[in-house]
């Protein structure tokens, strides 16, 4: 197990997570498995403590829609535990996250994403997709994976070419169905495949400046299957 990836509460630790990232220049981050181990929560709490902007962004228009609503609303939690209000506002294809009056992020669908090209995200730093891996029963999106590199690069625009540092992409999901679009267009499927085998909770490329964490030792996940 690796020990650093999990908080001494035995949570998921983003802090460690985007540290790797800064030092090793991998912006491109794949977290699967382990239901219930923090992985939005952790992700969108970093996100508010750090103050950076980001995109939330889910696979189909339904699944974006359900996060304007309080009950699916991913903060939600972390409302309750820190006494703050974070709540999604109104937009057809792209929708306001607002914490005390001000934009602290937006929300949007894979699915729709490409009737919103051409709008300025400069002010972007992490997007967040979400639940990434579909279910057995999910309706697939055409060119999924050309789908979300066209996100990033809605994103991202030219911003290395000024000087800027990349967008971060951070791709989570509870599933570790290794056949889906994402795992499928990286050509990682074989690369986790060997770390499932092995027991191996990481797996970074340098060359292709990414990371997945498969979170198969959480301390969670062990306390709960206790």
């Amino acid at each position: 197990m690796n020990k650093k990836l999990y908080g001494d509460n035995g949570y998921l630790d983003f802090r460690y997570i985007f540290k790797m990232s800064e030092k090793h220049c991998c912006p491109y981050i794949l977290i699967v498995g382990g239901r219930g181990t923090g992985k939005t929560y952790g992700a969108m709490l970093y996100i508010l403590s750090s103050g950076k902007k980001f995109l939330y962004l889910r696979r189909t228009k339904t699944e974006a829609d359900l996060v304007k609503s309080d009950i699916t609303n991913p903060f939600k939690v972390i409302n309750m535990d820190m006494g703050t209000d974070v709540k999604a506002g109104r937009g057809q294809y792209v929708f306001p996250f607002i914490k005390d009056g001000e934009i602290i992020g937006y929300g949007a669908a894979l699915s729709t994403f490409y009737n919103v090209r051409g709008v300025d995200f400069s002010d972007v730093e992490i997007i967040i997709y979400d639940e990434f891996i579909p279910e057995n029963a999910a309706r697939p999106i055409k060119n999924e994976f050309d789908a979300l590199m066209n996100v990033i690069e809605t994103v991202n625009r030219n911003r290395e070419l000024k000087g800027r540092k990349p967008v971060k992409l951070v791709c989570m999901a509870n599933s570790n169905k290794l056949d889906n679009p994402i795992f499928l267009g990286l050509e990682l499927v074989n690369k986790v495949a060997k770390m499932a085998e092995k027991g191996n909770e990481v797996y970074m490329d340098n060359s292709r400046e990414l990371t997945v964490y498969m979170l198969m030792h959480s301390p969670i996940s062990e306390k709960k299957s206790k």
